[in-house]
């Protein structure tokens, strides 16, 4: 039997391998902004620091030694850091800043080829890859120390990976113990094999639920609840208000890199705001 072999010209070649660069482009574009800015951490991620201290030093998993209370709404992030500073990484807003920065740069990355996957040209990939690469949001909770940039990354790749059930139920179950509303992307993903196989995805909830039960069984038994007391807490003080969080998310959409106080000072900027914001979010919604 004879076989033809079809040679691609090199410039075929060189174009094709150039293109695969790119998302890796602007993962570490993503990286380097982020790193660049430095820490500078929130009040809310020493709480998560002082846990992961007492964790590696034989304390408990405790805020305050003998006193068992749980305060800290991301055990994943919690073991995470704790790993590293057992490994003698003691500087923990450096540590946090360097993982967070690495997993904004993976998602980045998956930003890039989940828009060539639904079908977007190769510019508009990079572009949507290269606005989250430089979303003042992003990079300023990337710097905070706190759980945001992996919850993120685990969120975006659980969903994106569904098809693949196993993968997507492991990620599940991650995002779960990452961030409490990690279980609405669990749900999806279990939701979404449910409507495709049309019956219980009972192999993916056993995985997922292998990494959840374990969780808040410990934590039943060690702080009695595994309902954190600062949820418990902002819940009663500060109930949610839809309307103030959707002006929020549209003021931060329409002034990237601004304060909301400083809008405050003029309303003609916060009406200018609010309508870049709106036709941002309708744009987001469309696509």
């Amino acid at each position: 039997m004879l076989t033809a072999r079809v040679q691609l010209p090199r410039s075929v070649e060189v174009g094709a391998g150039r293109r695969a660069m790119i998302p890796a482009v602007c993962g570490l574009v993503a990286l380097s902004v982020r790193l660049s800015v430095g820490p500078l951490t929130y009040d809310d991620a020493y709480i998560t620091f002082r846990y992961v201290r007492n964790l590696a030093n034989g304390l408990g998993f405790v805020y305050n030694p003998g006193q068992y209370v749980l305060g800290t709404t991301t055990p994943l992030w919690t073991l995470i850091l704790t790993a590293f500073y057992q490994l003698g990484l003691h500087d923990l807003p450096g540590v946090a800043l360097v993982l967070s920065s690495l997993a904004d740069a993976a998602t980045a990355y998956l930003l890039f080829l989940a828009a060539r996957r639904f079908g977007w040209e190769l510019g508009w990939s990079t572009w949507l890859a290269l606005l989250f690469a430089f979303c003042p949001l992003s990079v300023g909770f990337a710097a905070s120390g706190m759980e945001s940039s992996l919850f993120t990354l685990l969120a975006l790749a659980a969903l994106l990976y569904v098809d693949f059930p196993r993968v997507a139920a492991v990620l599940g179950g991650l995002v779960v113990l990452c961030r409490p509303e990690g279980v609405i992307v669990a749900a999806l993903v279990l939701g979404a094999q449910l409507i495709r196989e049309r019956r219980l995805p009972l192999g993916s909830l056993a995985i997922t639920g292998g990494f959840v039960v374990p969780w808040l069984a410990f934590a039943t038994a060690y702080y009695g609840s595994p309902l954190p007391e600062s949820v418990l807490v902002k819940a009663s003080h500060y109930p949610p208000d839809v309307l103030a969080n959707l002006r929020f998310l549209v003021l931060n959409l329409g002034t990237p890199g601004f304060d909301e106080p400083l809008l405050e000072t003029s309303r003609p900027p916060i009406i200018l705001a609010l309508v870049v914001g709106a036709l941002l979010l309708a744009s987001l919604l469309v696509f």
